[in-house]
């Protein structure tokens, strides 16, 4: 007994419900991932993980002192400058955003440390969240300063579904310092990461 299935041969390809008919599988002979039409008339992709579904980009330390971030508003950050994986190009290197092509759910992963030429106040509140399409989406991390000019250092994930098309996000800070302070540039201390986790 033969599975009745359709082919596809493009990269990134987002099967919708007309492609296929009840029983059958979607194919992409490209990037190997399997799909389904579902009985609400969704399609679904079959779990899989490959290299392409995952991107990080982290700060390039070539910046003297880091992004400015002034206080009392939230900055979105744009020093995340050096492409470690991003093979589908869902990061914007212009933009400073993630937009992916592949429908789905995303884990993001973001870290920041502040205070680095001017130190924070004491007990400063630091917020760091991922905003989807510009406006504030989830709360990734939250911190309060130590003494007075402190560093303050936090990480955080969170669970995000993007449509493929239209859906970007962004990491952006807040601080309630008196005064500006800017992040670290290096490596280690400021990076992004997203991976597909599924439909």
């Amino acid at each position: 007994m033969s599975i009745k299935h359709k082919r596809k041969a493009i990269t990134n390809y987002n099967w919708i419900a007309s492609d296929l008919v009840d029983g059958q599988i979607g194919v992409n002979t490209v990037d190997g991932t399997l799909h389904t039409l579902k009985t609400d008339n969704t399609v679904a992709q079959f779990p899989n993980t490959k290299s392409g579904d995952i991107t990080i980009i982290t700060g390039d330390g070539t910046e003297t002192s880091g992004q400015n971030i002034d206080p009392l508003v939230f900055t979105k950050i744009t020093n995340c400058n050096t492409v470690v994986v991003n093979p589908t190009g869902a990061w914007d290197t212009t933009n400073k955003w993630f937009k992916p092509t592949k429908a789905g759910w995303y884990q993001i992963g973001a870290s920041q440390v502040l205070g680095n030429t001017t130190g924070l106040d004491a007990d400063s509140k630091v917020i760091m969240v991922v905003y989807k399409k510009d406006v504030r989406y989830k709360l990734a991390a939250r911190g309060y300063s130590g003494g007075v000019g402190g560093v303050l250092g936090f990480s955080g994930s969170v669970l995000c579904y993007l449509n493929g098309t239209t859906d970007y996000l962004t990491v952006n800070i807040y601080h309630s310092s008196s005064v500006s302070t800017t992040n670290y540039k290096t490596t280690d201390y400021n990076f992004f990461s997203a991976e597909w986790v599924g439909i």
